[in-house]
């Protein structure tokens, strides 16, 4: 079940976000924390786009060759498990794709 489709509040919805257990996963250095949040910034990034009434063109689907994916979300611990909470649950060779079957992510507060 993802966070977009969880039968709660927006605001709650994501309060499952286990931030102790990744910031744990992740602790690997003294770079770990600044990591993190560089991850969290993009992934906050693409939450809000779901939540948007007029999404990107591209909102579908989360590719691991993008750069930005690259650099700044794919060492990240338990990404691709965040990216999944947030609906993005197909998996294809180069990402996470939304379901064909979702026509728009569920953001009714």
């Amino acid at each position: 079940r993802s966070v977009v489709d969880a039968d709660a509040p927006v605001d709650v919805r994501y309060d499952i976000v286990d931030l102790r257990r990744i910031l744990a996963d992740n602790r690997a250095t003294s770079d770990s924390l600044p990591m993190v949040i560089s991850a969290f910034d993009i992934l906050e990034k693409y939450a809000v786009n779901l939540l948007k009434p007029n999404r990107p063109q591209f909102w579908r689907q989360i590719k691991f060759s993008n750069g930005v994916y690259q650099a700044r979300v794919a060492c990240l611990r338990g990404s691709r498990n965040l990216l999944k909470a947030m609906g993005y649950t197909d998996e294809f060779p180069n990402g996470l794709a939304f379901p064909k079957h979702v026509d728009r992510p569920d953001t009714d507060v």
